[in-house]
């Protein structure tokens, strides 16, 4: 895979007037259709017309509340937590996470390997790194390509004051030619799968920046997709979990 990698670099400003527009956008569907289906109640003629739009009216509020969880989910990784990072070991992480989704990897039959020959420890939020390896060992695994066996490769590379930690998969890939600009958007999805929710990389790169890291990708369709994480490196064992 030769492609270059797309960085993100973005302040927390910038990362926040663009929740706002998004969701200030995407509220508006949805609130029509309450505001619709409340009116027609005026003009019932039944009462079992007026069950089947109430039906419905609870059905659109309950996806607004679905909605706000997801958003309220997306606004916490934007904003800087006001607890500390520690000295994280990424292997320990990564065992834990890996643990937790055991079923899944035997369910699919995903080979993971793994060389932390570059480091391990490195300063962030215990909490916020169980997030982003879930949800990058969940997207190598959802986005695997059927007629292979799902290979997930992950290493960590030292960058003098920086670690880099390397995801590889051999899934389907992602066009960066045509979806270079909008893999880390919010809502943006490159893949038929139904799973698929546009949420998962906004929030990942959200964690990764608040804590003045980087995280970029190369990927190619039908090969696979790596990713290229860099974290402040840990010097010191004051503060491990």
């Amino acid at each position: 895979m030769t492609n270059t990698p797309v960085f993100s670099e973005r302040t927390e400003i910038e990362r926040l007037n663009e929740f706002a527009s998004v969701v200030t956008h995407n509220l508006k569907t949805p609130i029509a259709a309450v505001k619709m289906m409340a009116s027609l109640l005026e003009d019932v003629s039944s009462l079992e017309e007026a069950r089947e739009i109430g039906a419905e009216l609870i059905d659109a509020v309950e996806n607004l509340q679905e909605y706000y969880g997801e958003m309220e989910k997306v606004y916490r990784s934007i904003r800087q937590p006001e607890d500390p990072p520690v000295e994280v070991s990424i292997r320990q992480i990564l065992n834990e996470v890996t643990h937790r989704m055991l079923p899944i990897i035997e369910n699919v039959k995903a080979e993971i390997s793994v060389d932390f020959d570059g480091g391990e420890w490195i300063w962030f939020r215990e909490l916020s790194l169980n997030s982003v390896l879930q949800n990058l060992l969940s997207n190598a695994i959802k986005y695997r390509r059927e007629e292979a066996v799902p290979k997930i490769h992950i290493r960590t590379i030292d960058r003098g004051d920086m670690l880099e930690l390397q995801i590889s998969d051999n899934g389907e890939g992602i066009d960066l030619k045509k979806y270079g600009d909008k893999v880390f958007k919010l809502f943006e999805t490159f893949s038929a799968n139904k799973d698929a929710s546009g949420i998962g990389l906004f929030v990942v790169k959200n964690q990764i920046e608040s804590m003045g890291g980087k995280i970029s990708l190369i990927s190619e369709l039908g090969v696979g997709t790596t990713f290229y994480l860099e974290f402040v490196k840990a010097s010191n064992s004051t503060n491990r979990i």
